[in-house]
C-alpha cells in the first residue's frame, strides 16, 4: 500500500510539473489534454494525503501535503483581480430554441464605413497635441460604451440559429464573434434576421486548413477596415478582424481566433495559440508575420502606443482550446493581453462541455489588452454545440 501511494504522489507531482514547461514544449501529444485536466488535480491529491495519513508514514504524509497544496495553487491566478472593477455576478443563462428548416441561400456583402481621420503633427506642438489627447481620453471615457460581446464555438455550424439571434437580443450584443462556422449557417443567421441587429460583418477566409469551420465577427458598430485574415500562414482557420473607431482619438481591434485542437495536430495548436500575439507587436506588421514567426516574436514590447494622439486597444475572441495552466497559452498573455474572466477575480470561465454543469474546462476566451477592462462575464448555453457561449462586458479605461 505505501508503494502505491508514493507511485500516486510521483504521478501528481509530475502531472503537476507539467504546467512549468517552456512555451512551445507543451505541443506534444497527449500533454495538451494533461495539462488542460490539471483543475481536477486536487480529487486526487487530496485522496492521497488522507491514505497517508492513514498510513501514518511521516515521509509520504509531507509528500503528499506538498503535493495536495501545490494541486491548490494551481487555482491562484485565476482568482487574483489585475484591476479593481465593479463585479456583476455571472450565472448561467439557458437559452433553448427550436430551429428553423431553411435552405435558401442568401449573399449579402456588408459595405464597409470608409473613415478618415485628420490630425495635426507639426513637431512644434507635439507636446499640446498629447495635453490634449490625454484630456480628451479622460472625457471620453466617460461617454463611451462599453463593449458587449459574444464569442460562440458553433460545433461544426450546427449551433441553433435563433438560439444565437436570442442571445444577441437580450443581452443587448454590440459585437458577435463566431467559430466553426459554415456557410449553411451564416445563411440561417441572416435569415432569421442577424444583419437587422448586426449590420456589418467580417467573414474569414475559407480555406483548407479550416478547423470544423471558419470565424467571422458582426458588430452593429460601424467598421472603419476590416481583414478576411490577419495573421498569414496561420496553421489554422484564418483569424478576421474588424477596427472600429469608437471616439475621434480611439480604435478597437477585434480579431476571432480558434487555434486547431490538438487532435489535428499538437504542434499546429501551440503555433496556434501563440500567433495571435503577433497582432500587438508595435515592431512588426501582423500582415507580414507567420504564424511560425510570430511564435519566435514574443518578448516584443506588447503596450506601445502610436506616436500620435490616437489609442488603439485590441481584443481578441474565440476558442482557444487552451487556458491559463497551458506554457503556450500563458506565452500569449505576455504579449500584454488579459483574460477578461481573470480581469474579475471570479475565477476561470468553464465553457466545455455545454451538457454538463461539472465537470468543465475553459477553453473559450475574450482577451485584451490595457485600455479595455471587464465588467462583466457570463457563460450562456446556446442549443445545438458543445460549448457554452461567453458573454462578455468591457468599459474603456
Amino acid at each position: 500500500m505505501t508503494a502505491l501511494l508514493w507511485c500516486i504522489i510521483l504521478v501528481c507531482a509530475v502531472w503537476l510539473g507539467l504546467r512549468q514547461l517552456p512555451a512551445g514544449t507543451d505541443g506534444h501529444n497527449p500533454l495538451p489534454y494533461l495539462i488542460a485536466l490539471l483543475p481536477f488535480a486536487p480529487f486526487i491529491t487530496f485522496p492521497a494525503l488522507l491514505l497517508s495519513l492513514w498510513l501514518g508514514d511521516g515521509v509520504s504524509i509531507v509528500a503528499a501535503c506538498v503535493v495536495a497544496i501545490w494541486s491548490c495553487l494551481q487555482f491562484l491566478p485565476h482568482r487574483r483581480c489585475h484591476r479593481s472593477n465593479e463585479i456583476t455576478d455571472s450565472d448561467s443563462l439557458h437559452l433553448s430554441n427550436s430551429p428553423q428548416a431553411s435552405d435558401r441561400e442568401t449573399i449579402r456583402e456588408t459595405s464597409l464605413a470608409s473613415r478618415e481621420t485628420h490630425r495635426e503633427t507639426s513637431e512644434d506642438s507635439a507636446e499640446t497635441h498629447l495635453t490634449d489627447a490625454s484630456n480628451e481620453r479622460l472625457e471620453t471615457n466617460h461617454t463611451l460604451e462599453p463593449l458587449r460581446m459574444l464569442t460562440i464555438n458553433c460545433r461544426y455550424g450546427r449551433a441553433d440559429e435563433q438560439a444565437i439571434i436570442d442571445a444577441v437580443q437580450q443581452h443587448s450584443i454590440s459585437v458577435l464573434c463566431l467559430e466553426e462556422l459554415t456557410s449553411p449557417l451564416v445563411q440561417r443567421l441572416e435569415q432569421a434576421g442577424l444583419e437587422d441587429l448586426l449590420p456589418h460583418r467580417q467573414i474569414g477566409t475559407i480555406a483548407d486548413t479550416d478547423n470544423g469551420g471558419f470565424n467571422a465577427i458582426w458588430t452593429s458598430l460601424p467598421i472603419s477596415c476590416s481583414r478576411p485574415s490577419s495573421i498569414p500562414d496561420y496553421p489554422a482557420a484564418a483569424v478576421p478582424s474588424v477596427s472600429i473607431e469608437v471616439s475621434p482619438s480611439r480604435t478597437v481591434t477585434i480579431a476571432a481566433a480558434h487555434p486547431k485542437s490538438p487532435m489535428r495536430g499538437c504542434r499546429e495548436w501551440s503555433q496556434g495559440i501563440i500567433a495571435p500575439g503577433s497582432l500587438l507587436s508595435p515592431t512588426t506588421d501582423p500582415s507580414r508575420i507567420s504564424a511560425a514567426q510570430s511564435a519566435q516574436t514574443v518578448d516584443a514590447s506588447p503596450t506601445a502606443r502610436p506616436t500620435d494622439h490616437s489609442t488603439q486597444d485590441l481584443v481578441i475572441c474565440g476558442d482557444f482550446n487552451a487556458n491559463l495552466n497551458h506554457p503556450s497559452f500563458r506565452r500569449l498573455l505576455r504579449y500584454g493581453l488579459h483574460d477578461a474572466a481573470m480581469g474579475l477575480g471570479r475565477g476561470a470561465a468553464m465553457t466545455y462541455p455545454s451538457w454538463l454543469r461539472w465537470p468543465r474546462i475553459e477553453l473559450d476566451h475574450v482577451l485584451h489588452t490595457n485600455g479595455l477592462a471587464s465588467e462583466h462575464v457570463e457563460t450562456l448555453f446556446i442549443e445545438g454545440t458543445d460549448h457554452m457561449g461567453l458573454h462578455t462586458v468591457l468599459h474603456f479605461v
